[in-house]
C-alpha cells in the first residue's frame, strides 16, 4: 500500500499528425531538460521510451497515442516526487487542460 501520484491526458492523444507533433515536442522538452542532469535518472530505452529510474520507473512512451499514465508510488527512498512534479509541469505547458 502507498500513495500514487502522476498524470494522464484527457482526452487521450490520437494517432494524428497534430497529436504526434505535440507529443514529439513534449518528449524533446523532457529529454533536453534531463540530459543536463548528471545523476542519470532519465534514460531512453530500446523502444525510444523515456524512463525515469526512480520509484516505479514511470515512463513516457515514444508513441504518444499509446500513453496512458505517468505515475509512481511515492517512496521514502529516491527522488521520484521531483520527477513526477516536473514532468507534469512540462505536460501542462504542452497540453494545458488535457493534463489530469
Amino acid at each position: 500500500m502507498g500513495v500514487d501520484m502522476g498524470f494522464d491526458l484527457f482526452p487521450p492523444l490520437q494517432n494524428t499528425d497534430s497529436d504526434n507533433e505535440d507529443w514529439a515536442d513534449f518528449l524533446s522538452h523532457v529529454i533536453a531538460h534531463y540530459k543536463k542532469e548528471k545523476d542519470g535518472d532519465m534514460t531512453i530505452n530500446a523502444d525510444g521510451d523515456v524512463v525515469i529510474s526512480q520509484g516505479e520507473h514511470p515512463a513516457l512512451l515514444r508513441k504518444g497515442y499509446c500513453f496512458l499514465r505517468f505515475s509512481s508510488k511515492l517512496t521514502h527512498s529516491g527522488n521520484v516526487l521531483k520527477y513526477l512534479r516536473e514532468v507534469r509541469g512540462f505536460a501542462e505547458e504542452h497540453f494545458g487542460i488535457r493534463v489530469s
